[in-house]
């Protein structure tokens, strides 16, 4: 057990399942491929073709190798692994398209749900050629309309991350992972634009803030129906929404569609938004951090940005919401200018404040997983800031380590 206090890294775990129909016996192997061997539990249950439980329970997980054989099972079960996320491993499972579908309609585990949703919307983004998406499209529209909790709801249909999805890949394509994703997005705005509206419309009300459960479900699951629509032009419906907003979590969610899509509403929100919160220091971070990644926002506009009564270079969060965000706008950010600025950034926090430099500098850490042209840009980047006279040691370490 104390390799999880020693050793750093998450455990890679494969599962692959089988089912014996002339013995009825279902087998789960399970396989460490982590050099260090881990002692963890694993919570799962298998379901039958309408999602009752067969057999449940924790599997006690401590070699390297180990088959767990279920007898009398008499129809061929789907695996429900990992239930409410027991173990902080990364899972890989034999699971095929149909299986992870019943799942997400099926299982009564929450955690299951969201995950085996997530993977099929990373197989979109990289691999949509493998996803049969009439079938996925049809069960997703049956899962939007059974799902009652929505919380759970809004976090299945928010997708993964763009840098969630770059670290899936052993050469990272920025600008391909970005467009097949902005694709998807697209393509779900499209498919599921009436139920989007129709959801929406339903949650959309004068109600009282409230912050119990249920509201906030209820809020969360309203505004990511309207990224949807307003991937899909519905700029009148965030408007509206931004000017008769009654809480922080509707301002900031219309505000956001607004700003980051091209449409008329977007100087007008800027300068509202700008108005009415002003003297809010932690809202205006949110006002910066949303512009700066706006896919139409490259480095002219971040200098634009830094120009602006409120911003203060020697104020980190300041700082983090407008130079910090920009390293999140993908397209944008990464290419010779962008590096350029920012490493200009880093030498001149060298001396005002070389530890907010330093974790700036960490953004290159990863220079070796870019595909070529981006990869070389950035060891220049790191190779120009050791050349500088007086470098602190917080950055100098960094970026030599980064370097070997």
């Amino acid at each position: 057990f104390m390799n999880w206090y020693s050793t750093s890294g998450t455990p890679n775990i494969d599962i692959y399942s089988s089912y014996n129909a002339n013995n009825q016996t279902f087998k789960l192997s399970i396989k460490q491929k982590s050099a260090h061997i881990y002692h963890f539990p694993i919570k799962f249950a298998l379901l039958d073709n309408k999602g009752k439980e067969l057999e449940s329970g924790i599997l006690e997980i401590k070699n390297k190798e180990q088959d767990f054989i279920f007898d009398n099972i008499k129809q061929e079960p789907t695996p429900s692994i990992l239930r409410g996320f027991s173990a902080p491993i990364k899972l890989k499972s034999n699971l095929n398209l149909k299986q992870r579908i019943f799942l997400i309609e099926k299982d009564s585990d929450a955690f299951n749900r969201w995950d085996n949703i997530q993977k099929l919307w990373l197989d979109l983004i990289l691999n949509e050629k493998t996803i049969d998406q009439d079938l996925f499209f049809l069960a997703l529209k049956k899962t939007i309309k059974n799902t009652k909790d929505n919380s759970l709801l809004k976090e299945m249909l928010t997708l993964p991350s763009e840098r969630f999805v770059q670290q899936q890949q052993k050469i990272i394509d920025v600008f391909a992972i970005h467009n097949a994703r902005e694709n998807l997005i697209l393509k779900i705005s499209k498919k599921l634009q009436p139920i989007f509206l129709d959801i929406y419309n339903k949650l959309n009300t004068n109600k009282t803030y409230s912050l119990t459960k249920k509201d906030i479900g209820n809020r969360g699951l309203k505004n990511i129906c309207l990224y949807y629509l307003v991937k899909n032009s519905e700029f009148e419906l965030a408007f509206n929404q931004f000017k008769n907003a009654n809480c922080m979590s509707d301002k900031l969610a219309s505000f956001n569609a607004l700003v980051t899509n091209d449409n008329k509403y977007k100087k007008i929100v800027i300068d509202e938004f700008y108005n009415e919160f002003k003297n809010d220091v932690q809202v205006m971070d949110k006002w910066f951090q949303v512009q700066a990644i706006a896919p139409t926002t490259d480095v002219n506009e971040i200098k634009k940005l830094m120009k602006h009564p409120l911003f203060n270079f020697n104020n980190p969060n300041r700082l983090r919401s407008v130079v910090g965000a920009f390293t999140s706008n993908y397209i944008n950010f990464h290419n010779k200018k962008g590096y350029d600025f920012f490493t200009s950034i880093i030498i001149k926090l060298n001396k005002s404040n070389s530890q907010i430099g330093a974790r700036m500098t960490s953004v290159y850490n990863h220079w070796r997983k870019f595909s070529n042209e981006l990869s070389i840009l950035q060891k220049q980047q790191l190779e120009h800031i050791l050349t500088l006279d007086d470098l602190s040691n917080d950055i100098s370490e960094i970026a030599k380590t980064a370097l070997k």
